[in-house]
C-alpha cells in the first residue's frame, strides 16, 4: 500500500465513524420525542428546542434528567438506560477525537515507506507539541466506527421499546409482543430488527 492509499484509507475510516455517529445522534432525538409521548415530526416545537442546543453532551444530560424525573417509566427501562447514557458520553469523546485531527506519516521497520495515522487533537497547540491522545490506525478507526454502529442500534432499540409502550408506532414500525426484550444487552435473537434513519427514508 502506498502512502497515498494509506491516507485515503484513513479518510474513508473517518467517514464511516462520522456517518455511524450521525445515527447515534438521530436515535437520541427519536428517543427524546418518544419519551415525551410524541411521534417524529418536522415542525415539532419540542424537538426544535432539543435540536437548538448544538452540544451533544447537553442533549445527553437533557435526556438523562428527563428519564430520572419521569415516574411513568418502568423500573426496568430506568435500570437498563442508565449505563447507556454513560456510554453515550464516553463515545462522544471518541467521536470528538475523530472529528478534529491531523494525518501524519509514520515510518517503521514494517512500513519503511511510511503509513498514515490519525492524530486527534483538542487544540492546534496541543497537536503540534504532541500533547494529545495517541495516534489511531485505520484498523482502530474501523473498530471505532463499528462500535458507533452498535451503539446506534442499542439506542434505536430503546426508541422502539418506548414506541411500543406509548402507542407511537408508525407504518415503518413492527409491533413487538414483548418490548422488554428490546432492552436486552447484548441484543438477543428475540429482539427484532429496529428502524434506522435509512429505513425511515425508504418507507
Amino acid at each position: 500500500m502506498t502512502v497515498e492509499d494509506s491516507e485515503t484509507s484513513i479518510h474513508t475510516a473517518v467517514g464511516r465513524c462520522l456517518a455511524n455517529w450521525s445515527q447515534v445522534e438521530f436515535a437520541c432525538h427519536l428517543l427524546f420525542v418518544g419519551l415525551n409521548g410524541r411521534k417524529f415530526r418536522a415542525n415539532d416545537p419540542l424537538l426544535a428546542s432539543f435540536e437548538a442546543n448544538r452540544s451533544f453532551d447537553a442533549k445527553r444530560k437533557t435526556l438523562n434528567t428527563f428519564i430520572e424525573s419521569d415516574d411513568n417509566l418502568t423500573p426496568l427501562f430506568k435500570e437498563r438506560v442508565k449505563p447507556l447514557i454513560g456510554k453515550l458520553g464516553r463515545a462522544a469523546m471518541q467521536r470528538s477525537e475523530v472529528a478534529h485531527f491531523s494525518v501524519r506519516i509514520h515510518h517503521d521497520q514494517q512500513t519503511p515507506a511510511g503509513r498514515a495515522m490519525l492524530h486527534p487533537f483538542g487544540t492546534f497547540t496541543g497537536s503540534f507539541f504532541e500533547r494529545e491522545p495517541a495516534a489511531l490506525s485505520v484498523a482502530q478507526l474501523n473498530e471505532r466506527a463499528d462500535n458507533f454502529a452498535a451503539l446506534a442500534d442499542r439506542v434505536f432499540r430503546f426508541v422502539t421499546y418506548i414506541k411500543n409502550k406509548n402507542g407511537l408506532l408508525e407504518r415503518h414500525d413492527t409491533p413487538v409482543e414483548n418490548p422488554d426484550y428490546l432492552l436486552d444487552h447484548p441484543a438477543t435473537a428475540s429482539a427484532p430488527p429496529v428502524v434506522t434513519f435509512g429505513t425511515m427514508l425508504k418507507d
